[in-house]
């Protein structure tokens, strides 16, 4: 295989080509999303509302949250109190 004399000129047309190509398929792929059926809605947000908007889905996570410990709570005690039932017939059959 022959090498060029002129290494910059050939990584030139090199990348000259390959950029050619890759800007021929771009422009005549489909495109793959058309924004002229879909109704987009764009708001810009200002940082006040931004922060308070997260505030509020912070504080519906977290009241979720203690929810569903008080629910896991309530399963444990009432899983607790049926495991300790037959226990404390055996300590008073115990202590007679």
């Amino acid at each position: 295989m022959a090498v060029p004399k002129d290494h910059g000129l050939t990584i030139t047309v090199f990348i000259c080509v390959s950029l050619f190509s890759i800007l021929l398929l771009w422009i005549f792929m489909p495109p793959t999303i058309n924004f002229e059926e879909e109704d987009m809605e764009i708001r810009v947000m200002l940082p006040d509302e931004a922060i308070y908007t997260v505030e509020e889905i912070l504080a519906q996570a977290e009241e979720n949250v203690l929810r569903l410990e008080e629910e896991e709570d309530a399963e444990e005690n009432s899983e607790a109190g049926e495991e300790n039932a037959p226990g404390e017939e055996m300590k008073s059959e115990i202590e007679e």
